[in-house]
């Protein structure tokens, strides 16, 4: 990193071993053990090094000040405190579930695999799309994209990672609510690997207990649990429900270990990983830039499809990115700083690529073009 941004508040992915996407790799040496892993969980030294199996909880949004908050309440947390290893890592940049899914299945962090955001412009579409849900932004409705005759394999990663323990000889499972199976997404980032779809935590349990008690050699158990996400959405943060969903969470995960633990079960790694965390917002408070008397002066600077309507931002409140026309960009980013004041910062999109906050090159071809040419990014509390 050649840059902090200067500004104290924001903490620079720590790639290369201290980030999410350095996870791949270190399952891969744990079960593989061809290459060293980047990543050294603090601790972890003490523990074998190589394993038979991993099961890896991927629990969205279940970032370290859920963990802080938690780990004292909930034996199933305990277990890693006492007797394994608990690591804060960096999330990438952008901290959004398309950009950590897609690097843990790929194996690639974000600026390799190019899907950085839940929304953002596609060259090959010209249009702003949704990759997670395969459709067009601001369409309710998935696989859109599929209906008009675009396949993954145009705009989506391969998953070089499971495919790659595939050829190793380690067996995949990928385990992920059973609205999500099926989707182009999904189709592609779990290739090769055994689905085991599920409603419930429960159901998803007893799954993967299933599948490991039939698992021949080496093998991982990749799960997805979106519950804790969904109901920060829903109900913010820090609301109770929220509480109520870890709960949940981890007691329903306490009693799956302890009968798994009953059983002998032996020569596993059990990894609990998190993509990000979540902040409180108070909408009163949201800057609507297309409601601002600066907008007038501002859209004329933006960028336009081939049928000449200007091209929404990508990204989200937390993170816009905006595409600007060719020589403009300047002019924009002045009006921008004077639009959001000292609530947000205004940077280029290039500069991050060259100060490596999408990840080291090579990078994805259409990164640049599908990242804009600035983004806002607000401050604490904003």
């Amino acid at each position: 990193m050649t840059t902090d941004l200067h500004v104290p508040e924001f903490i620079a992915p720590r790639y290369g071993g201290g980030c999410f996407s350095d996870i791949p790799g270190f399952i891969r040496s744990m079960l593989v053990g061809d290459e060293p892993a980047a990543l050294q969980p603090g601790g972890f030294d003490r523990l074998p090094q190589r394993y038979e199996s991993v099961v890896l909880l991927f629990v969205d949004a279940f970032g370290w000040r859920f963990f802080e908050q938690s780990a004292d309440r909930y034996p199933f947390l305990q277990r890693f405190v006492r007797h394994g290893s608990a690591t804060k890592l960096t999330s990438q940049f952008p901290s959004t579930t398309s950009a950590h899914v897609t690097a843990l299945y790929t194996g690639k962090p974000v600026g390799q695999h190019g899907v950085f955001e839940w929304q953002y412009y596609e060259p090959i579409v010209d249009a702003l799309i949704q990759p997670l849900p395969f459709t067009f932004a601001g369409d309710k409705q998935p696989e859109k994209l599929r209906e008009g005759g675009l396949t993954g394999a145009a705009l989506l990663p391969r998953n070089d990672f499971v495919q790659g323990l595939q050829a190793a000889g380690v067996s995949c499972y990928v385990s992920q609510p059973g609205m999500l199976s099926g989707s182009t997404y999904s189709t592609m980032i779990s290739e090769g690997a055994t689905l085991l779809p599920y409603k419930t935590q429960p159901e998803m349990l007893v799954n993967l207990s299933l599948a490991m008690d039939e698992a021949k050699g080496s093998a991982l158990f990749s799960l997805y649990l979106s519950q804790v996400d969904s109901i920060c959405h829903d109900y913010g943060p820090g609301s109770l429900h929220v509480e109520a969903e870890i709960e949940a969470c981890f007691t329903g995960l306490e009693s799956w270990f302890r009968r798994e633990q009953a059983r002998g079960r032996r020569d596993t790694l059990l990894m609990v990983i998190a993509d990000h965390g979540q902040v409180t917002v108070d909408p009163d408070t949201v800057v609507y830039i297309n409601m601002t008397p600066e907008y007038a002066q501002l859209k004329p600077l933006l960028r336009t499809n081939r049928q000449g309507q200007v091209l929404a931002p990508a990204g989200s409140a937390r993170d816009m990115f905006l595409y600007v026309r060719e020589g403009e960009i300047d002019a924009a980013q002045a009006l921008l700083e004077r639009i959001v004041g000292d609530r947000a910062v205004v940077l280029r999109t290039a500069d991050l690529i060259a100060d490596g906050y999408f990840g080291p090159p090579p990078f994805a071809p259409q990164l640049p073009a599908r990242v804009g040419d600035l983004v806002i990014l607000p401050l604490e509390g904003e």
